[in-house]
């Protein structure tokens, strides 16, 4: 990376997500004998996604909530990373990321300063972010 990009500071930042919000719950229920009870109440579930960025040297982070994980999202994240992270866009971040599926489609548009550097399957321990 150092010598296809010489002129650009190349820095290593961490990215990971998580999905936060409300699950059914199951109770029990009195009815007749051979008759189902009707439940009253939603059926639905809602959630956010909480994607974070790390700067392990530093310790620098940017957490920002997105209403779902998918690709059109994670391509929001990164170019507001890379306009927060390098507003002068003069480094070359490059990006920890897992093997989700919104972090392998081939129609997510990553900014040019921005490299994704995927890991391992199934290994959380090499992600730094992975704790937070």
């Amino acid at each position: 990376m150092r010598r296809r990009h010489p002129e650009q500071t190349l820095e290593l930042w961490a990215e990971d997500e998580a999905q936060l919000g409300l699950k059914l719950i199951a109770r029990r229920g009195w009815s007749l004998k051979g008759q189902r009870p009707t439940a009253h109440g939603r059926t639905k579930c809602q959630r956010l996604s909480v994607s974070g960025f790390v700067h392990p040297a530093s310790g620098r982070s940017l957490e920002l909530i997105l209403p779902a994980a998918n690709t059109e999202w994670m391509a929001a994240a990164l170019a507001d990373f890379a306009r927060w992270a390098d507003p002068e866009g003069r480094k070359l971040l490059v990006v920890l990321v897992d093997n989700a599926g919104w972090h392998l489609a081939k129609r997510l548009e990553v900014p040019a300063n921005v490299f994704l550097h995927r890991l391992p399957p199934k290994n959380p321990e090499l992600q730094p972010v992975e704790p937070l």
